[in-house]
């Protein structure tokens, strides 16, 4: 990129919907110059969320490794629960490996989006992490297990149950 500073500006003056055009413009060797503006945005609670969520998703498909913290920041920042479903959705393209717990966590808690979307996760990073955490997932998952036995009456596909079960399965 032959400036980032002239994007920045002209990224702060733009409209939302200019935001988020100038974002799907950019070549993944310009986003990477921008990683630390793009990041302080995410990191900013005053930006909209909908721009959060076009970075967030810019990040992910540009395979943006280093965006994995922070994302997994925002998940947990209370001010987005409402919108944790799509930063999962985002990281189904990154290596959430390292926040294997985390994800296994997210399933047994979250509501629909959440646990499908980390559910999704957990089959691409469960080959990829030690027998230690895998024996940590499968308690938690265990203990989910009887919970979600006795509270729930309806058993279809999509209940939460069903995925505990087939991720159990993944770790045995």
């Amino acid at each position: 990129m032959q400036n980032i500073n002239e994007f920045i500006k002209c990224f702060e003056k733009s409209s939302q919907k200019q935001k988020i055009k100038l974002l799907e413009s950019l070549y993944l060797d310009e986003a990477i110059e921008l990683l630390p503006y793009l990041f302080r945005v995410l990191e900013n609670d005053e930006v909209d969320i909908e721009l959060k969520i076009v970075i967030a998703k810019y990040l992910g498909a540009s395979k943006i490794q280093e965006a994995v913290p922070l994302l997994f920041k925002l998940i947990y920042n209370p001010k987005y629960d409402y919108t944790r479903g799509s930063f999962l959705y985002v990281l189904k393209d990154l290596d959430c490996s390292k926040y294997f717990i985390d994800v296994v966590e997210l399933m047994c808690t979250g509501g629909l989006e959440v646990y499908y979307h980390s559910y999704e996760i957990f089959m691409l990073s469960v080959g990829k992490v030690s027998e230690e955490n895998k024996l940590s997932a499968k308690k938690i998952l265990t203990k989910q297990q009887v919970i979600e036995e006795n509270n729930n009456k309806q058993k279809d596909r999509f209940s939460r149950i069903n995925y505990i079960n087939i991720a159990l399965k993944q770790l045995n």
